[in-house]
Parts: C-alpha cells; sequence; structure tokens
C-alpha cells in the first residue's frame, strides 16, 4: 500500500513537472493542495495497515477461541457420555447380580416349598392309603362273614370297590414316591397307568392328569404333552367341581374349580362353572365377572350367554337379559332353546309383558311341545288372559302327561285346573282335581282360595 502511494505521488509530481512551463496561480495552488493531501495520505496509509492487520489478528485470536471452546465441550461431552456409560453398565451388572441373586433365592423358596409340600402330600397320602386299606380289610371281612347269597353279593361288591380303590391310592402313593426322588419319567408312566385303572374315583384322577402335566412341562421340558395333560386335568376338575355343585356343596365344587383356574385361569369351561357357584352363594357380582371372563374367551359359548342372561333376570337387569337369552334362544346349534324360551318368557312376565311370556313359551313348545312347566304357565297366563279356550287346550295336555305318569299335579295346576274345568262345564274332572287338593295339598293357599270359591258360591 506505502509503495503504491509513493508511486502515485511520483507520477503526479512528474505531471506537475511536464507543464512547469505552463502553470498559471491558479494552477500553483492546485499542484500544493494535491501534493499536501498527498502528504497526508502517505502519512495515513501506515496506520491504516496498522489497523487492519490488528483487526486481523484479533479476528484470528477469536477464531482459535471459538475452535478451542468447541473442541473443549466435545471433549467434555466425551467424557460426560463415557461416564454415563460407564455408570450405567455398572447399574446393569448390579441389577444382573441382583437379579440372579432374587432367582437364587426364589428358586431354594420355591425347592423348600414344594420338599415341604411333598412331606404334607405323602403324610396325606399314607393316611389316605391307610383309610383305603382299612376299608378293603372291612370289606373283606364282612365277605367272608356274609351270611346268605344276596348279601354276600353285595359285600362281594363292595370289597372289590374297596381293593381298586386301594389299588388306585398305593398306584398313585408309588408315583408320588418316584416324583420325590427325581424319577420323572417314571412318575409319569405310573400315572398313566393309574388313568387307565378301573375304580379309581375322579378326584385321583385329576391329580394323576395334574402332575403329568407337571412332569411334563417342569421337569421333562415337554410342553406340548404337558399342555394336553393340564387341559385333561382342567376338565376333570371342572367336571368335579360341577358334581359337587349339583349334590348341594358349593364349597367343595368352589375348591375344585379353583384346582382348574389355577391350573388355567382363562379356561371359558372352568370360569363358568365358577359364575354357577357365585350365583349360588349369593356373589352375584362375582358371578357376572366369571360369566363374562368365559365370553371373552370365547365369544362362541352360548352356554355361559345363557347363564349371564338368567343372572340378569334374577338382578332384574330385564332389558339385558332379555338381549342375551334372544341371543341364546336363536343359536340353532344350541342343545338348550327349550330352557332358554322359557327364560325369556319368565324375564318379559317379571317386565309386565304377559303377551311376550306367551308368544315365548308358544315357541318352547314347538320345540318340546310336552315341557310341563312350559305348559303349566302358558296356560297360566292364557287364563289371566281370558283366553280360556287356548287355556284348557294346554291344561289338557298337561294332565294327560299326568295320567302317563310322567309328571304330577302340583297345588297350582290343581287349583287352575278347577277353575279352567269350572268354566268350561267339565263338574266331575273337576270335582276329581278338587278332591286330590284337599288330600295331597290342605295346608296351601291354593286350597283355601278353593274353600273361599266355594263358600262364596254358597253365598
Amino acid at each position: 500500500m506505502k509503495l503504491k502511494l509513493i508511486f502515485i505521488f511520483a507520477l503526479i509530481l512528474m505531471i506537475f513537472a511536464c507543464s512547469s512551463d505552463k502553470k498559471t496561480p491558479e494552477t500553483e495552488v492546485l499542484e500544493s493542495d494535491a501534493a499536501e493531501a498527498l502528504a497526508d495520505q502517505v502519512e495515513e496509509a501506515p496506520a491504516e495497515e496498522a489497523r487492519l492487520a490488528e483487526e486481523a489478528r484479533l479476528a484470528n485470536e477469536a477464531r482459535l477461541a471459538e475452535e478451542a471452546a468447541t473442541a473443549k465441550a466435545a471433549e467434555e461431552a466425551r467424557l460426560t457420555e463415557k461416564v454415563r456409560l460407564a455408570e450405567k453398565a455398572r447399574l446393569a451388572e448390579q441389577a444382573a447380580i441382583a437379579k440372579a441373586a432374587e432367582e437364587m433365592r426364589l428358586a431354594n423358596l420355591e425347592r423348600l416349598a414344594e420338599e415341604e409340600d411333598l412331606s404334607a402330600k405323602k403324610a396325606a397320602n399314607e393316611k389316605a392309603a391307610a383309610v383305603a386299606k382299612a376299608a378293603a380289610e372291612k370289606a373283606i371281612a364282612e365277605f367272608e362273614a356274609a351270611a346268605d347269597k344276596a348279601t354276600a353279593d353285595k359285600a362281594a361288591a363292595a370289597m372289590a370297590a374297596a381293593v381298586q380303590a386301594l389299588d388306585c391310592q398305593e398306584t398313585y402313593n408309588s408315583s408320588q414316591e418316584k416324583y420325590r426322588v427325581g424319577k420323572y419319567e417314571e412318575t409319569v408312566v405310573i400315572m398313566e397307568e393309574l388313568l387307565q385303572m378301573d375304580g379309581c374315583d375322579e378326584e385321583l384322577s385329576s391329580k394323576a392328569q395334574y402332575y403329568i402335566g407337571k412332569n411334563y412341562g417342569n421337569k421333562l421340558f415337554k410342553p406340548d404333552k404337558a399342555r394336553e395333560a393340564y387341559q385333561k386335568a382342567v376338565e376333570n376338575y371342572t367336571q368335579l367341581g360341577l358334581g359337587y355343585l349339583q349334590k348341594g356343596r358349593p364349597d367343595w365344587a368352589r375348591d375344585r374349580l379353583q384346582r382348574a383356574l389355577e391350573i388355567d385361569p382363562n379356561d371359558p369351561q372352568a370360569n363358568d362353572a365358577m359364575g354357577l357357584v357365585w350365583q349360588t352363594e349369593g356373589e352375584l357380582d362375582l358371578a357376572e365377572d366369571s360369566f363374562k371372563k368365559a365370553l371373552r374367551e370365547d365369544p362362541k359359548f352360548t352356554l355361559a350367554r345363557h347363564h349371564l342372561g338368567r343372572l340378569y333376570a334374577r338382578m332384574k337387569r330385564y332389558k339385558e337379559a332379555r338381549d342375551l337369552l334372544s341371543e341364546v334362544a336363536n343359536d340353532r346349534y344350541y342343545n338348550n332353546r327349550v330352557g332358554a324360551y322359557n327364560d325369556m318368557a319368565l324375564n318379559f312376565f317379571r317386565m309386565g309383558n304377559s303377551q311376550g311370556a306367551i308368544e315365548a313359551y308358544t315357541q318352547s313348545l314347538r320345540l318340546a311341545p310336552y315341557n310341563v312347566d312350559a305348559l303349566v304357565n302358558i296356560s297360566t297366563l292364557l287364563f289371566e288372559a281370558q283366553r280360556y279356550d287356548e287355556s284348557l287346550k294346554y291344561f289338557d295336555r298337561f294332565d294327560r302327561l299326568v295320567e302317563r305318569d310322567q309328571t304330577e299335579h302340583t297345588a297350582h295346576s290343581l287349583w287352575l285346573g278347577i277353575k279352567l274345568l269350572t268354566i268350561h262345564q267339565q263338574t266331575s274332572r273337576g270335582v276329581a282335581l278338587a278332591a286330590q287338593l284337599k288330600q295331597r295339598f290342605p295346608d296351601s293357599e291354593e286350597y283355601r282360595m278353593y274353600q273361599e270359591s266355594l263358600n262364596g258360591a254358597q253365598s
């Protein structure tokens, strides 16, 4: 820059020198001004260069500082991430160690529990075997002491049953001994033999199926066979539960069904059966939950839908009951459509819809023309609707079943018949029914109403 200015200054001087012979006062003034200006610029040039150089230096320092800060931040981030990953790895290792320790603790607890359970079961099995042995010995003694053929035959049958029961219990105990010492394949073989034996009760067979599944699943690692055995155990326990429920032992039924649900909590049949148990015990909300769970697991399970519809009717949720029972009754593959129509009719009656009830009973009787309950109920509804001829038609059908000893009159059916036959002037039949009412149900409300009708007629 400085050399450039000097060059320009020299060039200007040369120009002025060349024209010196033609100078005027004005020209001289201009030359002087230009010279002064040029001199000022020459003086200022070094200062400008210094300023620009300083700016460049400062910019470079700023750039270097920024680069250093960026590099430092990146390094700090790298070190932070390294520390974080190291901490994460440390925590994961600690968690793995803790998990392993917990698994070991639980395994030990499970082992101890299993040993305790096996010990308790061993004692129970020994007790059961002792009871079975005592029963067999008693049966044998009774057989030997029998004085006549009939008694001997009866004693022989009891002896055979007792001996079979003892054999079953001893076989089961033998399988448990094999399981206790870790001979799992032999355990399965013995239990499968037990399932083929005659005279073994369902309780023992259910236990055998369960332990076959347990051996295949937990010990022999054959999941397909385990699932099959577990499913059979669930089915057996479910049937046991239903059997006890029919015998009026809902507590025993609940115990067996709980065993089934411990094996498979989602089994539709077991949940449906448990719903019936809860309903029997008055736990209607629990019953609803069980029926709904059965339907969630199997939406085509019409029996569970039927049970839920009945439950809703009992809970006075009549519209919900009507919808469900209608679905059930219209399922052509359901084997109890008659019962569904009867339940529909009763639900309609409770809703105050007598005509709906009559139509439902009509559908029921198309499927089962001699359904006793439907015949009496539709006859009653038609009588109350003053449709006496239709009412008598259904009553006569019911009465013929009574004559054939296929059913019996109740106090209600006798009083219904008396009223119908009186209206239709069939006096002799009415008198015969009245005599039965007096003889069989003298304390009934129906007989009281019959007597009142006689007193009213006499007055």
